[in-house]
């Protein structure tokens, strides 16, 4: 439930995006309307901003409603000054050291992925063995 400072229409959008996030296949504006509980006409009104700013498009054929990658590319964006070195060192090590094994952080990098970081933290012999590979 929204709180006395959301604007109605901010948390109308994100209704709508959030449902269709759970339907890849895409919704109908009649699917829509009955899962937000809002008029046709208002979803109609929501869905046509979001498909002239790139976040939707209605397949043509089954005029379904579908999202596009945009909230993806937009929300990629803000992680380009992430640290997930910082972030997972301590992770790592935990796993490391509860598990006495050797530990790597890769991420996927299209069909291939790119160590980060790697390596052993063994508390008993009092060792940190990490080493980073820049990307």
């Amino acid at each position: 439930m929204a709180d006395n400072s959301s604007v109605q229409s901010v948390e109308r959008t994100f209704d709508i995006i959030e449902n269709l996030s759970s339907a890849p296949q895409g919704l109908t504006l009649l699917e829509l309307s009955s899962d937000v509980g809002l008029p046709k006409s208002t979803v109609h009104r929501l869905l046509s901003t979001l498909t002239g700013r790139g976040y939707i498009t209605q397949d043509p054929e089954s005029k379904k409603y579908l999202l596009t990658l945009k909230l993806f590319e937009v929300s990629s964006r803000s992680l380009a000054g992430f640290d997930i070195l910082s972030a997972a060192r301590p992770y790592l090590q935990h796993l490391s050291m509860i598990t006495n094994e050797a530990v790597h952080l890769v991420v996927r990098e299209g069909a291939r992925g790119r160590v980060y970081l790697q390596g052993r933290f063994v508390q008993k012999y009092g060792t940190d063995g990490f080493s980073y590979r820049p990307p």
